[in-house]
């Protein structure tokens, strides 16, 4: 985190707050929530999936430049899209790669009954987990045939 929020700083980008470790809390690897600001799409905080509880925010213009945007990414696990137009919403959701799209909700927003695991074609997650999924996931499937002997 550390490294992802002080190589952002330098190539341009603000913090609006946080951008620090607190090991006052226990541990250096604790990180105050942090927000930037003047994130571009080439800064690794936006190339690398960010572990901790940091936001990178990239500006746009238009809904070309902000599907751009979300396309440009290796990674597919889970995306939130915010607006208050259902039909951009769910074209947005149907066109980005990602194995959960939460709309109107954070993309952290997952419930253990659902399906879990990153969008076809990208490096994150293989496989679904969740509910029967994991059932599944966890079970090997053997056929057995016994023929009684005469």
């Amino acid at each position: 985190m550390r490294e992802h929020v002080d190589e952002a700083v330098a190539a341009g980008a603000n913090v609006v707050t946080g951008g620090k470790p607190r090991p006052d809390l226990g541990s250096e690897l604790f990180f105050e929530p942090t927000v930037l600001i003047g994130v571009t799409r080439e800064m690794r905080i936006n190339r690398e999936e960010t572990f901790g509880p940091v936001t990178p925010i990239l500006s746009f213009h238009d809904d070309d430049e902000a599907m751009s945007l979300a396309l440009d990414s290796e990674y597919g696990l889970s995306v939130g899209v915010f607006t208050r137009d259902m039909d951009r919403a769910l074209r947005f959701a149907e066109a980005i790669p990602a194995g959960i799209v939460n709309i109107n909700d954070s993309s952290t927003y997952w419930e253990i009954h659902l399906p879990f695991g990153g969008g076809s074609g990208t490096r994150s997650g293989v496989g679904r987990l969740g509910g029967r999924l994991t059932l599944e996931a966890m079970t090997e499937i053997k056929m057995i045939t016994v023929t009684r002997a005469i």
